[in-house]
């Protein structure tokens, strides 16, 4: 019905305030923001694409944090007083 093209949609992933997680994605992640009081992250899932593990890490303003040199920028949240800073690792660029 899509003349053979892979459908694509957005999904949100609710993360855990932990300074790194793993998900599990079809696709490369867009942005980070707050919903329902919690850090999340939209990606576009791809039903085409093969599954790879990407790696998120979180950090807070003022925190000491050592990034690994690929990790992009994703999104600043705000939750209540406190800000946190969303990177990711992108699949493509994960060291095994």
């Amino acid at each position: 019905p899509f003349g053979g093209k892979s459908v694509k949609s957005i999904y949100k992933y609710p993360l855990i305030a932990a300074d790194r997680q793993t998900l599990v994605l079809h696709g490369r992640v867009l942005s980070a923001g707050v919903q329902d009081d919690r850090i999340t992250v939209w990606a576009v899932h791809d039903d085409d694409a093969q599954a790879i593990e990407t790696a998120v890490h979180i950090m807070g303003t003022g925190h000491q944090w050592h990034p690994p040199e690929n990790a992009r920028f994703v999104g600043t949240v705000f939750l209540s007083v406190l800000v946190f800073h969303v990177f990711v690792v992108d699949p493509a660029e994960h060291q095994t």
